[in-house]
Protein backbone atom coordinates (compact mmCIF):
# COMPACT_ATOMS: atom_id res chain seq x y z
CA UNK A 1 0.00 0.00 0.00
CA UNK A 2 1.33 3.72 -0.86
CA UNK A 3 0.02 6.55 0.86
CA UNK A 4 0.37 10.20 -0.68
CA UNK A 5 0.38 13.25 1.05
CA UNK A 6 1.78 11.45 4.21
CA UNK A 7 3.94 13.06 7.14
CA UNK A 8 6.68 15.61 5.89
CA UNK A 9 5.24 15.54 2.18
CA UNK A 10 3.68 19.11 2.20
CA UNK A 11 5.24 22.04 0.96
CA UNK A 12 3.44 25.04 2.78
CA UNK A 13 3.83 27.52 0.31
CA UNK A 14 2.43 26.06 -2.68
CA UNK A 15 -0.30 23.53 -3.86
CA UNK A 16 -0.40 19.77 -3.64
CA UNK A 17 -0.77 19.21 -7.20
CA UNK A 18 2.93 19.22 -7.60
CA UNK A 19 3.80 17.08 -4.64
CA UNK A 20 0.84 14.23 -5.66
CA UNK A 21 2.59 14.17 -9.39
CA UNK A 22 6.34 13.65 -7.94
CA UNK A 23 4.77 11.09 -5.43
CA UNK A 24 2.39 9.12 -8.02
CA UNK A 25 5.42 9.04 -10.42
CA UNK A 26 7.56 7.34 -7.71
CA UNK A 27 4.97 5.01 -6.74
CA UNK A 28 4.60 3.67 -10.56
CA UNK A 29 8.83 3.14 -10.20
CA UNK A 30 7.83 1.10 -7.07
CA UNK A 31 5.62 -1.13 -8.76
CA UNK A 32 7.27 -1.61 -11.78
CA UNK A 33 10.79 -2.69 -9.23
CA UNK A 34 8.67 -4.80 -7.57
CA UNK A 35 7.32 -6.43 -10.83
CA UNK A 36 10.50 -6.71 -12.75
CA UNK A 37 12.10 -7.97 -9.20
CA UNK A 38 8.60 -10.93 -9.08
CA UNK A 39 8.36 -9.50 -6.08
CA UNK A 40 4.91 -9.35 -4.15
CA UNK A 41 5.72 -6.43 -2.25
CA UNK A 42 8.53 -4.18 -0.85
CA UNK A 43 9.54 -2.79 2.59
CA UNK A 44 11.50 -0.07 2.87
CA UNK A 45 14.69 -1.06 5.06
CA UNK A 46 14.96 0.35 8.60
CA UNK A 47 18.39 1.80 7.94
CA UNK A 48 17.02 3.86 4.86
CA UNK A 49 14.06 5.05 6.83
CA UNK A 50 16.38 6.11 9.61
CA UNK A 51 18.64 8.35 7.32
CA UNK A 52 15.67 9.98 5.61
CA UNK A 53 14.16 10.95 8.99
CA UNK A 54 17.78 12.33 10.07
CA UNK A 55 18.07 14.18 7.29
CA UNK A 56 14.12 16.11 7.28
CA UNK A 57 15.59 16.69 11.25
CA UNK A 58 18.23 18.43 10.42
CA UNK A 59 16.77 20.35 7.22
CA UNK A 60 13.93 21.06 9.48
CA UNK A 61 16.39 22.77 12.23
CA UNK A 62 16.84 25.44 9.46
CA UNK A 63 13.34 25.91 8.74
CA UNK A 64 11.47 29.04 10.52
CA UNK A 65 9.23 26.83 11.24
CA UNK A 66 11.63 25.88 13.70
CA UNK A 67 13.35 29.46 14.31
CA UNK A 68 11.26 31.64 14.07
CA UNK A 69 9.02 30.62 17.40
CA UNK A 70 6.36 28.93 15.33
CA UNK A 71 3.14 28.08 17.06
CA UNK A 72 1.77 26.46 13.71
CA UNK A 73 -0.82 23.47 13.43
CA UNK A 74 2.24 22.69 10.66
CA UNK A 75 4.29 21.26 13.91
CA UNK A 76 1.52 19.06 15.38
CA UNK A 77 2.36 20.53 18.84
CA UNK A 78 6.07 19.18 18.95
CA UNK A 79 9.39 21.04 18.19
CA UNK A 80 9.69 18.35 15.40
CA UNK A 81 7.59 19.64 12.66
CA UNK A 82 5.90 16.47 11.41
CA UNK A 83 4.20 17.61 8.77
CA UNK A 84 5.71 20.26 6.49
CA UNK A 85 8.48 19.54 4.13
CA UNK A 86 11.62 21.15 4.63
CA UNK A 87 12.89 22.30 1.70
CA UNK A 88 12.38 23.28 -1.67
CA UNK A 89 9.37 21.71 -4.27
CA UNK A 90 12.73 21.54 -6.33
CA UNK A 91 14.55 19.23 -4.35
CA UNK A 92 11.35 17.30 -3.35
CA UNK A 93 10.67 16.57 -6.97
CA UNK A 94 14.60 15.99 -7.48
CA UNK A 95 14.57 13.69 -4.63
CA UNK A 96 11.74 11.70 -5.87
CA UNK A 97 13.36 10.89 -9.42
CA UNK A 98 15.10 8.05 -8.66
CA UNK A 99 14.29 4.72 -6.74
CA UNK A 100 16.63 3.71 -5.03
CA UNK A 101 16.10 0.08 -4.81
CA UNK A 102 18.83 -0.63 -1.92
CA UNK A 103 16.70 1.36 0.47
CA UNK A 104 13.74 -1.96 -0.24
CA UNK A 105 13.86 -5.56 1.10
CA UNK A 106 11.67 -7.05 -2.58
CA UNK A 107 9.69 -9.85 -0.58
CA UNK A 108 9.53 -12.59 -3.23
CA UNK A 109 6.27 -14.28 -4.67
CA UNK A 110 5.62 -17.33 -3.36
CA UNK A 111 6.25 -20.62 -5.37
CA UNK A 112 3.28 -21.24 -7.64
CA UNK A 113 1.86 -17.67 -7.11
CA UNK A 114 -0.24 -16.52 -10.30
CA UNK A 115 2.19 -13.44 -11.80
CA UNK A 116 0.11 -9.64 -11.49
CA UNK A 117 -1.98 -9.15 -14.31
CA UNK A 118 -0.95 -6.79 -17.02
CA UNK A 119 -2.39 -3.51 -15.96
CA UNK A 120 -3.36 -3.09 -20.11
CA UNK A 121 -5.97 -5.99 -19.89
CA UNK A 122 -9.13 -5.03 -19.41
CA UNK A 123 -10.56 -5.69 -16.30
CA UNK A 124 -7.54 -7.40 -15.19
CA UNK A 125 -8.03 -6.72 -11.82
CA UNK A 126 -11.45 -9.07 -11.60
CA UNK A 127 -11.79 -12.16 -11.13
CA UNK A 128 -12.33 -14.38 -14.52
CA UNK A 129 -16.35 -15.19 -13.12
CA UNK A 130 -16.55 -11.46 -11.34
CA UNK A 131 -19.00 -9.68 -14.46
CA UNK A 132 -17.51 -6.49 -15.50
Amino acid sequence: MFILLGPTSVVAYTGVVANIEAQTRYVVRAIRATRSAAARALVVRPEAAQRFQHEIRTRFQRTVWHTGGCQSWYKNGSTSGTLLWPDSILRYRMLLRTLHRNDFHFIPARAGAPRTPNPTTPHADRHPRQPA
